[in-house]
């Protein structure tokens, strides 16, 4: 990482299986510097920022976020960034906020009280208690 970047990604590789989503990406962001990711669908955007975020790993290439390298980092990482999906949400009427506020309350009662009591009570569907579920386990790792 030189003196001026702040997040780096360097040679990053991802494949699913056959399909290539990342060959070989590398970018540069400086400090206070807004940069976005552009593509179609399909085109890697999602997964390259699973990976920054340390959602994901690559299967090869290093990146860093500020001083923090994406592997060895990542609980620190987490701790420092926020996420939210844009087809997470239990409520798709709820704002960002409104949905980070919920699953701030569904995390700690679920994990108080367990997953049938809590689908139950919530009356929430197969689908959506997998949702919690793999955040839930995605934010313990």
């Amino acid at each position: 990482m030189d003196d001026k970047s702040y997040i780096t990604a360097k040679d990053i590789y991802k494949s699913y299986g056959e399909t290539k989503a990342l060959n070989g990406v590398s970018f540069n962001v400086n400090k206070n510097e807004i940069f976005g990711f552009l593509g179609p669908d399909g085109s890697g955007k999602t997964t390259l920022f699973r990976i920054m975020i340390t959602l994901l790993l690559a299967d090869k290439g290093t990146a860093h976020m500020g001083p923090w390298d994406i592997r060895k980092d990542y609980k620190t990482i987490r701790r420092s960034i926020g996420y939210m999906p844009g087809r997470f949400s239990l409520y798709q009427d709820l704002s960002v906020e409104e949905n980070l506020i919920l699953e701030t309350h569904v995390s700690k009662e679920f994990q108080r009280i367990g997953l049938r009591k809590f689908q139950n009570i919530h009356r929430f569907s197969d689908e959506q208690i997998r949702a919690v579920v793999e955040y839930i386990l995605d934010e313990s790792r």
